[in-house]
């Protein structure tokens, strides 16, 4: 369990959600806390989701999406839109998260995209689920020293105090460049949510396609 909770919050961090973090730095000498001096509320609303779009549910979150965004499944859909946007279409980490990508599925994890949105083969995508924080731990420290150390090279970092569901969370987001010279922008929020657990959401886009999406999907997040 702890093994593979680890290849799943680190790994897959880096990995799965394109931190690009292939050179970070030692764990034991993280960067100082870039975490935003005011906190903001990201509380889960209780209102259904935007017209025309679908609700994400899993063990311990649900997720309302924003119209325009839809289900996908990237263990099974082998579309050139759905393995470019998870990055497993080619490339030398493909098969490494196609492995990740089941085993979060395993573990409960769902994935969406909003291919009105997409260029070329890629579109907007979002990752939701839980897990345990395993070995490097999942109380809200833990999880904001994660962040600072898995994305100290990425560019814009921001780690902000959050509340989803009414429990501390955290908001992090960056612009990071991957292995294969794509760059995105992600946003992601972490919210502990028992002993050794924590729910995320991982939203993923080009520069710029995260302009006015975070808050509608921080919003729509709620955890158990």
């Amino acid at each position: 369990m702890f093994r593979r909770s680890l290849l799943l919050s680190v790994t897959g961090a880096c990995l799965l959600a394109g931190a690009g973090c292939s050179d970070s730095p030692d764990p034991a000498t993280p960067p100082a806390s870039t975490s935003a001096a005011a906190s903001t509320s990201a509380a889960a609303s209780t209102e259904p989701p935007a017209a025309g779009g679908a609700q994400l549910t899993g063990a311990g979150f649900t997720l309302g999406l924003p119209a325009g965004w839809a289900a996908v499944d990237p263990t099974r859909d082998t579309s050139d839109l759905v393995a470019g946007s998870f990055g497993i279409k080619e490339g030398p980490n493909a098969s490494i998260l196609r492995s990740l990508l089941k085993s979060a599925k395993d573990g409960g994890a769902q994935w969406a995209i909003a291919s009105g949105s997409a260029s070329g083969d890629f579109a907007p995508n979002l990752t939701a689920g839980c897990e345990s924080g395993g070995l490097t731990g999942s109380t809200l420290a833990d999880l904001r020293k994660k962040a600072q150390v898995l994305n100290a090279k990425s560019k814009e970092l921001a780690v902000t105090d959050v509340t989803v569901s009414g429990k501390p969370a955290i908001q992090v987001s960056y612009v990071s460049t991957d292995l294969t010279g794509s760059t995105t922008e992600s946003f992601e929020v972490k919210v502990p949510t028992g002993s050794d657990m924590y729910c995320y959401v991982i939203v993923k886009a080009r520069p710029g396609g995260l302009d006015g999406l975070a808050d509608q999907i921080v919003s729509r997040f709620s955890v158990s």
